[in-house]
């Protein structure tokens, strides 16, 4: 049976404190009991002292990081690399946060049942961005709340160079884009796919994902479903009470989940176009956004990187 360790990325704030006891009572409270022997759970955070540091009691990982939302690259990485160091045993990392429901049960049938391929990188959302990722403008990369990410891909990143180095192609010189975790995840995945002759756009696999703000009406045929709630007040109260409408739904329904066809939760057809710098957002289907790259960017991303050690 293939391991699975979900890292859930939290903040020292006492209202992420809340939504990491309130996951840790829902979906994660079998994990936690042992229920799933092949499932591992743990949050992170940053440390006080500058050390790393694990919590087994409270399934807490400290690192030694920036605690702030442009840390949150560092703070992943070094999540990655003190689980390399513990020696969890683990095929595949969930990367997380707390603010989004996992649903346990179809996701173990995903892991074990559904014929994975450990060079890519399944994920609710794909961004194609001329500048929110690299090593080039216009590549595509994988929203936060939901990457899964072989041990291969996990190794490879712990070992990828400097950032600094990686994206000197970049159009966007904007550097906070680089301390965020999924705009520079995927900027290393990128860079490592075209250095070894791997498709780097070919790579990133969505899954079934609901709409921002949108709870589902069939919530147990969804692998992963985020409850953040985005509004002009940035009032987040309803958060816990979503998500536990969410575990309860999909609780009621458990006897279903054995009968979903796994085919069914992999879904490439949406890729979400971005500029940042100038506030644009699309949705298009594959198809068109593959027309746009090679129409927009494809001289661009065939320039080699010749900066890279």
């Amino acid at each position: 049976m293939k391991k699975l360790l979900i890292l859930a990325m939290s903040c020292n704030q006492d209202f992420f404190y809340k939504q990491e006891e309130n996951i840790k009572q829902l979906y994660a409270k079998d994990i936690i009991d042992g229920k799933y022997p092949n499932i591992e759970f743990y949050t992170y955070t940053a440390s006080y002292d500058s050390k790393y540091h694990i919590n087994k009691q409270e399934h807490r990982l400290y690192v030694p990081a920036d605690d702030s939302l442009e840390g949150t690259f560092e703070k992943t990485l070094k999540s990655f690399k003190l689980s390399k160091h513990l020696e969890f045993d683990y095929d595949y990392i969930l990367k997380t946060n707390c603010s989004t429901y996992i649903n346990i049960k179809l996701i173990n049938r995903f892991i074990n049942e559904y014929d994975l391929n450990e060079k890519n990188i399944y994920t609710g959302s794909i961004i194609l961005s001329e500048d929110g990722t690299g090593p080039y403008n216009w590549c595509f990369y994988g929203v936060g709340n939901a990457l899964i990410l072989s041990k291969f891909w996990i190794n490879n990143i712990i070992k990828a160079p400097d950032i600094k180095s990686i994206k000197n192609y970049v159009v966007s010189k904007n550097e906070p884009y680089y301390k965020i975790d999924d705009n520079a995840l995927g900027l290393i995945i990128n860079n490592y796919a075209y250095e070894n002759n791997i498709d780097m756009y070919d790579i990133w696999k969505t899954i079934k994902f609901p709409v921002i703000n949108h709870i589902p009406k069939i919530p147990y045929e969804y692998l992963i479903i985020p409850f953040r709630v985005y509004n002009k007040e940035n009032n987040r109260d309803k958060e816990i009470y979503i998500s536990k409408l969410l575990h309860y739904q999909i609780l009621n329904e458990q006897n279903k989940i054995d009968s979903i066809e796994l085919n069914s939760l992999i879904n490439n057809n949406i890729i979400n176009i971005c500029i940042f710098a100038r506030g644009m957002r699309t949705i298009v289907d594959r198809e068109f956004a593959e027309k746009f790259l090679d129409i927009m960017s494809l001289p661009r991303y065939l320039t080699k990187l010749e900066n890279i050690q």
